[in-house]
């Protein structure tokens, strides 16, 4: 995994022109005339800059980023007048979050914590509190936090293109937990192209609204 910034964009590109899923993500969204886009978890901004090549007919973005690094980065990398880029976390009912960081620039996660680790530099919004138009597309990539959205959030219910990374939970097998939390939390959305990596650490899924 990448472990700089410039190494991200660099892995990021890469796995969208190269890894079958997402070939097999971005063909099918081709031609449904993606306008609008949200990425909660924008990371150094790469996502974005690809997926604009690919789906040309996006015309107003919002990039959701909060470790401050990866959000000045992305700034300065994100290069288009068609995009907003927010400097938050996404969670709901977090008392005392705190966002954990690894190795791996995009390996940031946030959960909560004692009071002595809260970061006050952290600002956690619900995707509610943001009262954005609702979009087309959403992706989220945040390391485990997914669920907590899922479980609470309104908005990505209304959501009619859903592309998702799940991260594995302790004792729980992907092709496990992954259909059980679409069937809950999901009810209404199905699963248009599904993968997971050989080691079980994640599943991938794009889903529609029905």
């Amino acid at each position: 995994m990448p472990t700089t910034r410039e190494q991200h964009v660099i892995y990021t590109r890469n796995e969208l022109n190269s890894y079958q899923y997402y070939i097999d993500v971005l063909k099918t969204l081709t031609n449904e005339n993606i306008t609008t886009y949200m990425d909660i978890g924008a990371n150094v901004g790469e996502f974005y800059n690809v997926l604009s090549e690919k789906l040309p007919t996006i015309t107003q973005s919002y990039l959701i980023e909060p470790e401050q690094g990866n959000f000045n980065f992305m700034c300065d990398n994100v290069k288009d007048e068609n995009v907003i880029s927010l400097n938050y976390g996404i969670g709901y009912n977090l008392r005392n979050p705190r966002l954990i960081t690894s190795s791996n620039v995009g390996g940031h996660s946030i959960s909560e914590s004692d009071v002595s680790d809260v970061d006050s530099e952290l600002v956690i919004k619900t995707l509610e509190e943001l009262n954005l138009p609702l979009v087309d597309l959403v992706k989220m990539d945040i390391e485990g936090g997914e669920l907590n959205i899922l479980a609470n959030s309104s908005y990505i219910q209304e959501v009619k293109w859903l592309e998702i990374e799940f991260h594995q939970t302790p004792q729980q097998s992907i092709d496990g937990f992954v259909p059980n939390y679409i069937k809950k939390y999901l009810p209404n959305h199905s699963v248009i192209v599904y993968d997971h990596n050989p080691l079980n650490l994640y599943g991938r899924c794009l889903l529609k609204l029905n």
